[in-house]
């Protein structure tokens, strides 16, 4: 009969319905249910909203609590979250930006180190030119030097012809 009562009692709603019950099933409601697999008992109530409860009201409540407070955790715990990942990518993009400051100095390091050895080179260079324009220049000047000679020997010829 107990488990025939607690069938009933699932599908009642609304505590105006129970002041409706016959008086047999208003004892067992109030009273204690015991399981017949556990052989144990179970405290039956209602709560505020008419629901029907298997634990005291005290245990709901704390469990209501607990309920409450693992969703504001949980809610922390995301919002927590939240901002780890934009500070990963804040902390992301500013390492790029480091990186490639980095390399650019690194660049410009190595462009600094080896400007003394392009300017040698580059010396090198213009002295090798000069030595060799100043040699060209020289036989030029050798050249010249040479046919002005053949001309005067040329004019002299020319006027010694010319005079005769």
């Amino acid at each position: 009969m107990i488990i025939s009562v607690w069938r009933e009692i699932r599908n009642i709603k609304s505590p105006k319905i129970l002041r409706h019950l016959p008086s047999d099933m208003s004892s067992a409601i109030g009273g204690s249910i015991t399981n017949p697999a556990t052989n144990a008992a179970a405290t039956v109530s209602f709560d505020d909203l008419g629901r029907l409860r298997l634990i005291p009201p005290t245990v709901a409540d704390a469990s209501e609590r607990l309920r409450d407070q693992c969703r504001e955790f949980s809610s922390k715990v995301n919002e927590f979250s939240s901002l780890v990942g934009d500070i990963m990518a804040i902390v992301e993009a500013r390492a790029g930006e480091i990186e490639k400051q980095k390399l650019k100095t690194i660049a410009l390091r190595t462009a600094v180190e080896r400007e003394p050895a392009r300017r040698v080179a580059e010396l090198n260079r213009i002295s090798f030119l000069l030595r060799e324009r100043q040699m060209q220049l020289d036989r030029l000047m050798a050249q010249t030097e040479t046919y002005a000679k053949m001309e005067q020997e040329q004019q002299g010829v020319l006027d010694a012809l010319i005079a005769k």
